[in-house]
């Protein structure tokens, strides 16, 4: 994780009134099996598919490591830029999220809650790291694509604008017509946490999910429920 986005400046839930309410959506809003080993190494896949050695590659830093592989692939007779990389991986970690499509499910009761949400007047988003069209396809299958007014995906913005960077809640409450301070944002993951609190938003975590975090372990006191739909009791 980028550091720089870590520190943290503000409480996780405040008493502040709401206009929207965004969620992450991998092991929040929906139970996937999407494997992540395979996700976190789609970098290094098509580095060493385009012809770079494994043992020259430095797994870490995303820019880094592909900034590095473009320099030594120009070098050693593959031209290509980084943009051109960006797209490969891209389009990688699409193949891999397709892959458990099949067996992706909402949490129970989560169409009821977002239901009620929008029945009270909410604004919702959902704030993803997953590849757009994997991420409607997912939604759509689980029949809630319909209640999201606004969705911000992995390849909506440039490399390096997503979780945790705050501009990629930036983006989401432009597209939702809201400020960030009025949006309470849902998510199993640290970095939901820091991307939310470090851009305005406010928290509350989910213990569900592949990805579920040891909040304790997230720089500050974060308010955690066992599902999602449980935040209807802090609304």
């Amino acid at each position: 994780m980028n550091d720089k986005y870590n520190d943290t400046v503000a409480e996780n839930v405040s008493n502040r009134t709401y206009n929207a309410i965004s969620f992450d959506m991998n092991g929040t809003l929906l139970n996937t099996h999407i494997d992540y080993d395979k996700l976190v190494d789609a970098g290094r896949y098509v580095l060493h598919k385009l012809g770079m050695p494994n043992d020259q590659i430095i797994i870490g830093n995303d820019n880094e490591m592909i900034g590095d592989g473009v320099k030594y692939l120009n070098n050693h007779g593959c031209v290509i830029t980084s943009d051109d990389v960006y797209k490969l991986i891209n389009a990688r970690a699409l193949e891999i999220e397709m892959e458990s499509i099949n067996t992706t499910e909402c949490y129970p009761g989560v169409p009821e809650m977002l239901k009620i949400l929008k029945y009270r007047g909410y604004r919702l988003g959902l704030l993803t790291g997953g590849q757009r069209n994997y991420t409607e396809m997912a939604m759509k299958k689980c029949g809630i694509l319909h209640y999201m007014d606004a969705i911000e995906a992995f390849d909506d913005h440039p490399a390096g604008e997503q979780k945790p960077n705050p501009i990629a809640m930036v983006h989401l409450a432009s597209k939702l017509g809201v400020k960030c301070s009025e949006i309470l944002h849902v998510g199993d993951c640290v970095w939901d946490y820091y991307c939310a609190i470090n851009s305005g938003a406010d928290f509350i975590g989910v213990t569900t999910g592949e990805n579920h975090t040891r909040w304790e372990n997230a720089g500050g006191h974060v308010t955690t429920v066992d599902n999602v739909t449980d935040i209807l009791k802090n609304l």
